[in-house]
């Protein structure tokens, strides 16, 4: 029977050892020489009872290690509810982030849209403006060359004037009167200007003699008294304009050929008057 309790104690003391629990130490049995007491079956199970007892006892927690655990589990949970919001947080701010680049790229497309147009808008002004300084030159150009095509088929009225058989030509019609002198009317008209066609210009010419005359081939040596215009060797719309020679230095300018015959003068073709 004592080897037997001994057995069970041991067994005990290795159960309590493994399961991490603190041994309660036992002191060794003295062996004498005396008689081995013997060990009852009630006092072995008192033993036993007690072993339980207090392995039951050290595995059990202490209630602040409880509370210490449920405050570790606790703070773990809120760190990770914690993570879990930071992610999102990071999340929202990736997708807004990406927003504003897609916005910041729609808006510097559109810029560059923007931009092209007015380029083109500008190129196209700058055009349109060159085109319309260029037809204003052409315009201005077209004004002149027909404003010096008006100013070249100006006209003037030369009106001729009978004092005493001197025939007067005068771009005055008043000139001579009251000078005993005839008002034989308008005469021919003439062109202001030389037509640059190989125009004749005609010249009153008075001779010492006293005769005035219309020379085509200016004046001489007589007194140039002026210019009477222009005729054009080309038809202009206008009529022939004839030169009655009396051959003594007496001429007179007219439209009519017959009219030189008529008065026994010599006719001279001068070239064609102003319409």
């Amino acid at each position: 029977m004592h080897a037997y309790g001994l057995l069970l104690l041991v067994m005990s003391l290795y159960f309590a050892q493994a399961c991490g629990l603190e041994r309660k130490k036992y002191e060794p049995l003295s062996i004498n020489n005396s008689k081995p007491k013997m060990t009852s079956n009630a006092e072995v199970e008192t033993s036993n009872e007690d072993e339980e007892a207090l392995a039951n006892t050290e595995m059990e927690a202490p209630p602040e290690q409880d509370d210490e655990i449920e405050e570790t589990e606790e703070a773990q949970n809120e760190a990770t509810v914690l993570d879990d919001e930071d992610i999102l947080k990071n999340i929202e701010l990736i997708e807004e982030q990406e927003e504003l680049d897609e916005l910041l790229a729609k808006a510097e497309a559109e810029a560059a849209e923007r931009l092209e147009k007015a380029m083109a808008e500008a190129e196209a002004l700058k055009a349109a403006q060159a085109e319309a300084a260029k037809l204003a030159e052409e315009e201005a150009l077209a004004a002149a060359a027909a404003a010096a095509e008006e100013a070249k088929k100006a006209s003037q009225a030369i009106y001729r004037m009978d004092c005493n058989g001197d025939h007067l030509h005068s771009v005055s019609s008043s000139e001579w009167m009251g000078a005993n002198c005839t008002d034989n009317g308008l005469a021919f008209k003439s062109f202001v200007n030389d037509q640059g066609d190989g125009s004749s210009e005609l010249r009153r010419c008075l001779m010492d003699g006293g005769f005035h005359y219309v020379s085509d081939d200016g004046c001489g040596e007589d007194n140039d008294e002026g210019s009477l215009g222009y005729v054009s060797p080309a038809e202009t719309g206008g009529q022939k304009l004839w030169l009655c020679d009396k051959g003594n230095g007496n001429t007179f300018a007219t439209r009519f050929e017959n009219e030189c015959s008529d008065n026994n003068y010599a006719a001279k073709e001068l070239g064609y008057t102003a319409p």
